[in-house]
C-alpha cells in the first residue's frame, strides 16, 4: 500500500511516518507542500494531510485531491489523538484479500520480484504487477514453501518429503521450508 503523507514540518512527517511503519508494511512518501504533491505521478492509496496546514484550506488543493479519488485522512498534531486515529485506520484497512482476490479462493502464489501470480481454486490465474507487498499481509493460513512461492493450507492436500500437492498441482518445497510444512500438517492432522 502506498501512503502520501503531506505537511510542511518536516518533523511531523517523520513523526506520521513512523506511525504508519509501526502498523504494518507500507510505502511512504513524504511531501512538504502540496504542490510537490500534485506534481508526483506516483499513484497513492492513502493520503495522510495535516488539518492545520495552510495548504489544507485552500479550496482548490482538495478539489484536486478529491479528483484523484484516493481517501484522505486528515490529521491532528496532538500526538495521542494521531497515534490512536492512524493506527485504527490502518487496522481497518488490512483486508482478507489480494487486489480484489479473497484469501478463500488462492490455492497458491508465486513470486516474480515484485510482480505475483495468484493462482485460484477455480484454476484461473490472475497476475499483479507491482504486488510483492500484499505478501506481508497474509494471514496464517499462507505459508512460504521455497524462495518464491506462498500456499494455502486451506488446499494443501498432501506432502511427501519435498513436494506439496496444493489443489491438485504438485509444487517443490525449498530445503529451508520442508521441516516447518512437516510440523504444519502434523499439527494439523492432530487436531
Amino acid at each position: 500500500m502506498n501512503i502520501a503523507i503531506i505537511d510542511q514540518d518536516e518533523s511531523f512527517c517523520n513523526e506520521v511516518e513512523g506511525a504508519v511503519l509501526s502498523n504494518g508494511h507500507y510505502s511512504t512518501y513524504k511531501f512538504h507542500s502540496s504542490q510537490d504533491f500534485l506534481g508526483c505521478e506516483q499513484t497513492f492509496d492513502m493520503i495522510l494531510l495535516d488539518i492545520e496546514s495552510p495548504d489544507t484550506a485552500e479550496i482548490s488543493l482538495s478539489d484536486q485531491l478529491r479528483e484523484r479519488n484516493t481517501p484522505i485522512v486528515y490529521l491532528s498534531k496532538e500526538h495521542d489523538h494521531l497515534k490512536k486515529t492512524l493506527s485504527g485506520y490502518l487496522k481497518h484497512l488490512k483486508t482478507d484479500e489480494i487486489g480484489d482476490v479473497p484469501f478463500t479462493n488462492i490455492t497458491y502464489i508465486e513470486r516474480n520480484h515484485k510482480d505475483l501470480v495468484v493462482h485460484l481454486s477455480d484454476g484461473e490465474n490472475t497476475e499483479i504487477k507491482d504486488g510483492k507487498h500484499y505478501l506481508h499481509d497474509l494471514d496464517d493460513r499462507f505459508i512460504k514453501i521455497n524462495h518464491t512461492t506462498y500456499i494455502s493450507l486451506d488446499f494443501l492436500e498432501s506432502v511427501k518429503y519435498n513436494e506439496a500437492i496444493v489443489h491438485g498441482e504438485t509444487l517443490h518445497i525449498g530445503h529451508h521450508h520442508v521441516k516447518e510444512l512437516h510440523e504444519i500438517v502434523k499439527d494439523t492432522a492432530s487436531k
